[in-house]
């Protein structure tokens, strides 16, 4: 029962991490755990104490990925809609100073957070990304279904139209 409670917990923390819903992800821990974190950590043995700085350097390497992947998507966005620059720069969170063309990060809190619960953030993201190009995939190859559809449903309806004007 507690590992089929465990699995939820862990697959919601992923589902919020997908959506950057971080602290939402802070406070399930603390309900989950009763709020006694810090007593359930001191019990543990001080020879685990080497995992903290292990988690923190996959955290830091996780930050660096996610930043990558984001910014791959940044620059598919902007070569989509070149016009657009200022608005995809912003939602990435990305600073541009056109004059000094010199770019700063204004999202010190996402990559603080994708080091500190980067398990539910890398399996949300790689869950995301996986779900997303199949969907895409999927929608390429059966979109011709949905023009078709299109074609019967208002193709008489658009020639009658443009027949009586």
């Amino acid at each position: 029962m507690i590992l089929i409670i465990g699995l939820v917990l862990f697959i919601i923390l992923c589902i919020l991490s997908i959506y950057d819903k971080y602290y939402m992800s802070g406070i399930l821990i603390a309900i989950f755990t009763g709020f006694h974190i810090w007593q359930k950590t001191l019990v543990l043995h001080w020879g685990m104490l080497w995992w903290v700085p292990v988690y923190l350097a996959l955290g830091v390497a996780w930050s660096f990925m996610k930043w990558f992947i984001t910014l791959q998507q940044v620059r598919r966005d902007i070569l989509k809609n070149p016009d657009h620059l200022t608005s995809i720069l912003i939602k990435a969170n990305i600073d541009y100073d056109k004059n000094a063309k010199t770019y700063s990060i204004s999202s010190k809190e996402y990559i603080i957070f994708w080091m500190l619960y980067w398990p539910f953030s890398a399996i949300g993201t790689l869950l995301d990304d996986l779900v997303r190009e199949l969907i895409l995939y999927v929608y390429d190859k059966i979109k011709f279904i949905y023009v078709f559809m299109i074609q019967k449903t208002l193709g008489s309806v658009m020639d009658d139209i443009k027949t009586s004007d």
